[in-house]
């Protein structure tokens, strides 16, 4: 997707994901928070949030917005006005292995590096706020969807 200009970025794209679990969960979250403040995703700056990006690293971060290649999800600027575009040109003269995928993020940037450090820098912490912005972005796929299957399928 070399080249392709900037998207616009989502209106309501999330900065945190709330917490979920019994009081004992919440309370233990509590004190560990107090002992070890919760950090940006990103750049590791101190939050009142845990599992959230920083003002800075969310102004950075490029959340994927309609519209879309209705094939791939790449960015499609050049159609206002619909939710899912037309295919892209690479769809156009590409023959895919799937039928329809999204990306919640750029892969540039913020988005890069989240995605690097969730597979290769054991940063599990980042698994569940991207679960939270693959399943917005995808809510209109995952309802039609026989298989839902990660990319890549190796280590």
């Amino acid at each position: 997707m070399r080249g392709l200009p900037v998207p616009a970025r989502a209106p309501c794209a999330p900065l945190a994901v709330p917490r979920r679990g019994g009081a004992a969960r919440r309370a233990l979250s509590a004190a560990a928070d107090m002992l070890w403040p919760p950090l940006c995703l990103d750049c590791r700056a101190e939050l009142s949030e845990p599992r959230a990006l920083c003002p800075a690293c969310r102004a950075e971060t490029v959340f994927l917005a309609s519209p879309l290649c209705d094939r791939c999800g790449a960015p499609a600027p050049d159609v206002a006005g619909t939710e899912d575009a037309p295919l892209c040109d690479e769809c156009l003269s590409v023959d895919l292995a799937f039928s329809r995928a999204r990306a919640a993020l750029l892969y540039e940037g913020v988005g890069r590096r989240l995605v690097l450090r969730l597979k290769h820098a054991d940063r599990a912490d980042i698994a569940r706020p991207a679960g939270a912005w693959m399943a917005r972005v995808g809510a209109p796929l995952l309802a039609q969807a026989d298989l839902v299957a990660p990319v890549p399928l190796h280590p």
